[in-house]
């Protein structure tokens, strides 16, 4: 075997090694399990629990549960297994494979093995290719097209894409330069005249 061949062998066997425990992280083995969706019976009733806000960057990914699909958080600096999402589901399936930032109470099943957090909002950060992205309400003016961010600062929008062109006053995220973006779409929910708090 030439030298050539061999490095092109070690290649395809490290790419494979890769590939492998990529598809093992993503195995449904990584999925919460269902019960951890259920919301925490601790602060039902009784007692109000004191506002606090935790938040976590990662990827979406969608995990099977029979016919019921229920997002779950990658936290791509973290190998346990993937955080449940409680609440937002409506939301959080639109933005599978996107890079987000979710805000929420963070807290642990009963069991206490896995973690997971009650999301109250959600921000798109980046495309899966890790293009930046921005969120917000498409606000479309004559004096140009902008994205109103939660914050309500407002961003220009020089190059609309054409996916977002009937989406005026709905809440979209646009990835890559705004000048020529490269994913874009609208995050449908049910209050869309408003940018998220």
């Amino acid at each position: 075997m030439s030298r050539q061949d061999s490095a092109h062998w070690a290649l395809l066997e490290l790419n494979a090694r890769i590939h492998e425990k990529f598809r093992l992280r993503f195995s449904e083995k990584t999925c919460p399990p269902e019960s951890a969706y259920r919301p925490d019976a601790r602060r039902r009733g009784g007692a109000a629990v004191a506002a606090r806000t935790d938040s976590i960057r990662g990827w979406i990914r969608v995990c099977q549960y029979g016919d019921r699909r229920l997002a779950a958080l990658w936290v791509s600096y973290d190998d346990s297994m993937d955080i449940a999402l409680v609440g937002h589901q409506e939301v959080l399936l639109q933005l599978e494979n996107l890079d987000v930032v979710v805000f929420g109470r963070q807290s642990r099943t009963r069991s206490g093995t896995r973690r997971r957090i009650e999301v109250r909002r959600e921000i798109v950060r980046a495309n899966g290719a890790g293009f930046e992205a921005v969120d917000g309400i498409l606000r479309r003016e004559s004096t140009g097209d902008f994205v109103e961010l939660p914050d309500r600062h407002r961003v220009r929008i020089p190059s609309l894409p054409e996916a977002l062109a009937g989406a005026n006053g709905m809440r979209v995220y646009i990835a890559g330069p705004l000048g020529d973006p490269l994913q874009a779409d609208v995050i449908r929910t049910r209050e869309i005249s408003r940018a998220p708090r």
